[in-house]
């Protein structure tokens, strides 16, 4: 997996990894996080609105722009530059990634409750 330029990213809310260079003054050392897509909405009563843009997952550093309404809150935001993939998870530790449960002796103990004994294969 390679670093792609973020323009070239999935806008389909789909989990990623993000990364900011270290040419920002509040981030001196780059930041990389997991973030997705999120459209942009208009302000309401309660909220202000923002652009479409690229959040992290906890909403801390990855930010829309918000280039519209009083020119007093419109701000540039804060967007990563590059994005990839985010790897596969390891295999489960009670069943390796086949679905079942085995004693050490290998003993059939049943469907492990990880998501490949959730769903198992067809036979």
């Amino acid at each position: 997996m390679k670093w792609q330029p973020i323009d070239t990213a999935p806008k389909d809310k789909q989990i990623l990894l993000g990364v900011m260079p270290s040419d920002s003054e509040s981030f001196p050392d780059g930041y990389v996080s997991q973030g997705y897509w999120q459209e942009g909405w208009e302000d309401s009563v309660d909220d202000m609105g923002c652009n479409d843009g690229f959040v992290d997952v906890n909403h801390q550093v990855f930010s829309p722009p918000r280039r519209f309404g009083n020119p007093k809150y419109q701000t540039e935001g804060h967007q990563p530059t590059h994005w990839m993939p985010l790897p596969p998870p390891p295999p489960c530790c009670y069943c390796g990634g086949s679905g079942d449960v085995n004693t050490i002796t290998g003993e059939w103990r049943g469907l492990c409750s990880c998501p490949a004994g959730k769903n198992p294969e067809p036979l």
